[in-house]
Formats: structure tokens, C-alpha cells, sequence
């Protein structure tokens, strides 16, 4: 005896069912690429330690629980990095990249590289210059000039300023450097 033509059909289909979620199932889900590292948040400045932040946002395919884990070269000397969260997952594809730079990192501008699962994508950190930064104040101040002699006192302090000038602001000296002398050559 034969079963009914719809037991068949409905076994078919229930089969086929079956294979479609086991097999979705085995299919973890992927990074397929570094879609975007955004622009810089914060300023790094020469000479202070700071905090700035990139936007980090990946793709990925298939479903499952497999996470990859986020990387980046390209860091001048005296940055260091993190990513919040560390890893990419179905559930989670974009990521804060925090960068801490030391008061040495050079000024400058800088491509960085952000890795996940083998695909990159670059992005632009900026180091600013320091700016120096002196002040002149008088004390005594305000005087008016009625034709006597008038005492005031001057103080001149600096910050941000590199050693030499700070010192001659401050109330030290400055001299040129002698060049060398150059012998001329004796003919004879």
C-alpha cells in the first residue's frame, strides 16, 4: 500500500524545511568589510596627554555568534589604542576607537589602519602643534603719565613655550651662536 500523495508532499516540504534551518544554522555570521572608520573626535595636542575617538562600523553576512576581534597600525610613537567593544559580532558591527595620546607624540598628521577579519579601512589622525603662549602683565596698573617717574612692576611668565624663549621672556639672555670660522686655502 501506498501513502496519500499529501503525506508525501507534506513530508517533502517538512524535510526541505528541516535542511533550510539546519543549514542557516551552520552558517556563521562574517565580517565582509571595514565599511567606514569616521573623523577624528576630540584634539591631541603636542605637549598634553588627550583623549580623541573614531567610528568604527563594519558588514558582515550569515548569522551565528562568531566575533572578530578589531586591530590598528599606524599609531605615532606615544599613542595607544583601544576599541569599545573589542570585537565585531553579528550583534554588534560598529565600535569606538579611543586613542590617548602621551605629551611627546609628535605633531602631525598621521594614516592609521583599522583590521577586522582581514579587511582595513584608513583614517586620519591629527596631532596639533602646540601653541606657545606668554603673558605680560603690569602691575601697578592703571598709571597716569603726569610728567613724574612712575613705578610698575612687570612680570612676564610663559607656558607652552620651549626652553630658550621662555628663559629670555622670563628675564634671561640670549646670544647668537658663532659660526665657524673657514680657513681659506694657502696656494703655493
Amino acid at each position: 500500500m501506498r501513502p496519500p500523495t499529501s503525506f508525501l508532499r507534506l513530508a517533502i516540504v517538512a524535510v526541505t524545511l528541516l535542511l533550510i534551518q539546519t543549514s542557516s544554522a551552520w552558517a556563521s555570521w562574517s565580517v565582509t568589510n571595514v565599511t567606514s572608520v569616521g573623523a577624528q573626535s576630540g584634539t591631541l595636542t603636542y605637549g598634553t596627554s588627550a583623549n580623541a575617538t573614531f567610528a568604527v562600523t563594519v558588514t558582515g553576512t550569515g548569522s551565528g555568534g562568531q566575533t572578530y576581534v578589531y586591530s590598528v597600525s599606524g599609531l605615532p610613537t606615544g599613542v595607544t589604542a583601544g576599541f569599545s567593544p573589542a570585537s565585531a559580532s553579528s550583534a554588534q558591527v560598529t565600535s569606538t576607537l579611543s586613542v590617548t595620546n602621551a605629551n611627546n607624540t609628535p605633531a602631525g598628521s598621521y594614516t592609521i589602519t583599522v583590521s577586522c577579519n582581514g579587511f582595513s579601512k584608513t583614517g586620519t589622525l591629527t596631532v596639533n602643534k602646540a601653541t606657545p603662549t606668554a603673558t605680560l602683565a603690569v602691575g601697578n596698573s592703571p598709571q597716569t603719565y603726569d610728567g613724574t617717574a612712575k613705578a610698575a612692576t612687570v612680570t612676564i611668565s610663559a607656558s607652552s613655550v620651549p626652553g630658550a624663549v621662555a628663559n629670555i621672556l622670563t628675564g634671561g639672555t640670549a646670544r647668537a651662536a658663532r659660526q665657524p670660522r673657514r680657513r681659506r686655502a694657502r696656494m703655493r
